[in-house]
């Protein structure tokens, strides 16, 4: 039941459409990043990027993994691929990472121009926001959805100098344990960077 309810949040959100006006003077996030609470840290040479999980948070099950993988080659999202897929034991808060490098970058200009209608096409938000800032070696656009049981955090990650994203990150936070989980989320994406820099 837990896996069929992600896998309806996932589908819900996951259709993003890349803004071409990339904006200048963004403001350099702060995160205040916990170590105690981040685990495992990933390292992807051809993205550029590392980042470190947070710290209750195992590999999804392959059957879970799958599905996801299967609902991207019937998409428009057909060209993205979801390197990594994590989920608490706890309470099922859970983060997906997604190389977005060979889709179409004009995939996400509807997206940022419509983000609302885009992400809470079947009303399961209460409260849809953007928010564009820079973070270490990247420019971000953050999508937060809210409802009553989860918030949910999409990160469209832009390396330097580049006009189309090559990394989402997007993460499940169950209201239950909502303190502590924000926490690790914050942390986890406070520890993003660049492994080398450009």
């Amino acid at each position: 039941m837990i896996q069929k309810i992600y896998f309806i949040f996932f589908i819900a959100i996951l259709f993003l459409g890349c803004n071409e006006n990339r904006k200048v003077n963004l403001v350099d996030a702060k995160f205040d990043v916990n170590d105690s609470l981040l685990g495992r840290e990933l390292r992807d040479t051809s993205l550029n990027f590392s980042i470190y999980v947070p710290g209750q948070y195992q590999f999804l099950d392959d059957s879970l993994f799958k599905l996801f993988e299967d609902k991207l080659q019937v998409t428009d999202y057909q060209k993205a691929k979801l390197l990594y897929g994590f989920i608490s034991q706890i309470d099922s808060s859970s983060m997906l990472v997604l190389d977005v490098s060979n889709v179409n970058g004009g995939v996400f200009e509807d997206l940022s121009l419509n983000y609302i209608s885009t992400l809470n096409a079947n009303d399961e938000w209460y409260d849809v926001q953007k928010q564009d800032f820079t973070h270490n070696c990247f420019e971000v656009e953050q999508y937060l959805m809210q409802n009553r049981t989860v918030m949910n955090f999409k990160l469209v990650c832009y390396p330097p100098n580049a006009p189309d994203p090559t990394l989402i990150l997007v993460y499940f936070i169950n209201r239950n344990n909502f303190k502590q989980n924000i926490k690790s989320v914050e942390s986890s994406i406070g520890s993003l960077k660049c492994i080398t820099k450009k």
